[in-house]
């Protein structure tokens, strides 16, 4: 790929990430040499409101952290811990979009 490209990905995507939506702190706890802390969009399931009822998530949505590949020294892998929103998260599933963002599937922690 050419350097030029990929330069102007990487802005780009820090551009992204950079604004006030993407930005919440976050740590990846699985280095050994102690927490790495990056930014990054948090997602939960979407509730579902009904005018006069209750709200409730929405099936089939899990919990997810996106970020830009290269803030963390290595790719998170299954197992792998996060703090998140003050709760430790195991990682289940990590997905590359092939340009420089990875979104990470999520389970609560038992250990919080």
């Amino acid at each position: 790929m050419n350097q030029k490209f990929i330069d102007f990905l990487e802005d780009d995507l820090e551009a992204i990430l950079g604004s006030r939506g993407f930005d919440e702190p976050m740590e990846f706890l699985a280095d050994e040499r102690g927490p790495v802390a990056f930014r990054g969009l948090f997602s939960g399931p979407t509730v579902e409101n009904n005018p006069g009822g209750s709200s409730a998530p929405v099936a089939g949505q899990d919990y997810s952290v996106a970020f830009k590949e290269t803030d963390l020294p290595r790719r998170p892998k299954y197992g792998d811990r996060l703090r998140a929103r003050g709760r430790i998260w195991k990682v289940y599933k990590p997905q590359a979009d092939g340009q420089g963002l990875l979104t990470v599937s999520l389970h609560l922690s038992e250990e919080e």
